[in-house]
């Protein structure tokens, strides 16, 4: 039946959009061999988790809750997200390693330490920030908050937020990373996962990505420091944003941000813009 069909029977997921190939056949209606069935941009799959249907190229998905590729800071049971439109900022969290563990020129490595819990480390320190800007780095935003629990050698930090594109146009955004020693950046979109590597102490690193659909976008971020000055930035340039902005610097121009959370404290209007603290 399968050969007949023209669908792959090795393959349960023949056209990739995230369905299998009976589910399109015998429920969704779309088209087992063509992974956008309505010619609209997005994928049969996407459409269906974003509530607009993939049978019609007018509908699209709107301010689409993009769940996170990556457990967050704040676990929730239930492993369904969305921002928490009570708190602004982005969770941060500050992890401190024997000598030997973080290392400069090892930022996935960095990234899986911190996020996998394993070696578990010395201390680690949880709070809410205003924005992806610490350290004396002075880069993009230059709002250079102290790390809150002192940084120095041995040491990442981590932060996690939702970056709320909706009153954002589609198109063509830059995300810029710089440090002493490491980041590494994680995005989910509608379009897909943006990653950006920087791999080591001290240029500028960017990468475009494309946003058809506007949203809210989770992020993950994880800085390491082996030794020597420490300083951090991740920042977002683009359409409608004046020049390279801090994530979460409202005040310079930065999207809105929110920490991760259950979305349960979503409202249903677009959130007002937020006022970040005095520059420091």
């Amino acid at each position: 039946a399968e050969a007949a069909a023209g669908t792959d029977p090795a393959n349960a997921d023949t056209d990739g959009d995230g369905l299998s190939d009976g589910e399109e056949s015998t429920e969704t209606g779309t088209d087992p061999l063509d992974a956008d069935t309505d010619g609209d941009g997005l994928g049969d799959g996407q459409e269906l988790a974003f509530g607009s249907d993939p049978l019609d190229a007018a509908s699209l998905p709107v301010d689409p809750v993009v769940q996170p590729s990556f457990v967050p800071i704040n676990a929730q049971e239930a492993g369904v997200y969305g921002p928490d439109f009570t708190a602004p900022g982005v969770d941060y969290q500050e992890n401190k390693y024997p000598g030997g563990v973080i290392a400069n020129g090892q930022s996935l490595n960095n990234y899986n330490i911190h996020v996998s819990g394993s070696p578990a480390p010395n201390s680690s320190v949880t709070a809410v920030q205003p924005w992806t800007s610490h350290g004396g780095g002075g880069n993009f935003s230059t709002r250079n908050s102290p790390f809150v629990d002192g940084g120095g050698d041995n040491f990442t930090v981590r932060y996690n937020g939702y970056l709320d594109m909706r009153g954002y146009d589609a198109g063509d955004y830059t995300i810029h990373l710089q440090s002493d020693d490491t980041n590494y950046f994680v995005m989910d979109t509608v379009d897909g996962t943006v990653i950006v590597d920087d791999p080591s102490c001290c240029n500028e690193i960017t990468q475009s990505f494309t946003i058809s659909i506007p949203g809210l976008f989770p992020f993950d971020n994880v800085f390491g420091e082996q030794g020597g000055g420490e300083w951090t930035d991740v920042a977002i340039s683009g359409p409608g944003i004046t020049g390279i902005v801090a994530l979460g610097d409202t005040g310079n121009g930065s999207p809105p941000v929110y920490i991760i959370g259950s979305g349960v404290e979503a409202p249903v209007e677009r959130p007002a813009p937020i006022e970040p603290a005095t520059s420091e």
